[in-house]
């Protein structure tokens, strides 16, 4: 596995290319929809609601999602351990509500699963937003300790995105050096 598609691709700060016109506006749509995902879980949340596709699609995405969200986006180095941190919550979760009602779709289960959807898709919804909002270089998930760095005097590391956005800042650049040699 190559640096820039690792949890582990930092860089040093200033060294990547920040995001042009079309990767910061699928920044903001993608903001917008993690967002409003967090929205629409709080709106209606209760624990019923977690045989619905929707809640266990968007579970199964944010325990995908877990070890890049930490890690990149506080700069550790933890490997696959909150995604195996976030999957032991929600069985101790589930078990508890076993205990407690002899079913596992319980309110402890609801909740358990509504803070890791509510915690993964603010922090990778802000993120989205201030990156799209101010052209943060690299992964998203570096734009609030880049900001952060920025405010304090302090360079933060970037990090090359390790997903389909990486792809499209890559490809977006390159139509700007295929423009700059004609």
């Amino acid at each position: 596995m190559s640096p820039s598609r690792s949890t582990f691709g930092f860089a040093e700060s200033n060294t990547i290319q920040p995001p042009g016109p079309i990767g910061r506006f699928v920044r903001a749509i993608l903001g917008y929809g993690s967002l409003y995902w967090v929205f629409e879980i709080t709106r209606d949340g209760e624990s019923a609601a977690l045989t619905h596709p929707y809640i266990l699609l968007f579970t199964l995405i944010a325990l995908y999602l877990a070890p890049y969200v930490v890690n990149i986006g506080f700069g550790l180095k933890l490997g696959f351990w909150p995604r195996l941190a976030a999957i032991a919550g929600l069985g101790v979760a589930a078990y508890v509500g076993w205990n407690q009602s002899g079913s596992w779709i319980s309110e402890p289960l609801w909740w358990a699963v509504l803070a890791l959807n509510v915690y993964v898709f603010s922090h990778l919804g802000i993120s989205f937003a201030l990156s799209a909002l101010f052209g943060t270089q690299g992964c998203e998930m570096r734009s609030i300790p880049i900001l952060l760095g920025r405010m304090s005097g302090r360079p933060a590391r970037d990090h090359h995105c390790p997903g389909p956005i990486g792809q499209l800042d890559a490809w977006e650049a390159s139509l700007g050096s295929a423009n700059r040699n004609e």
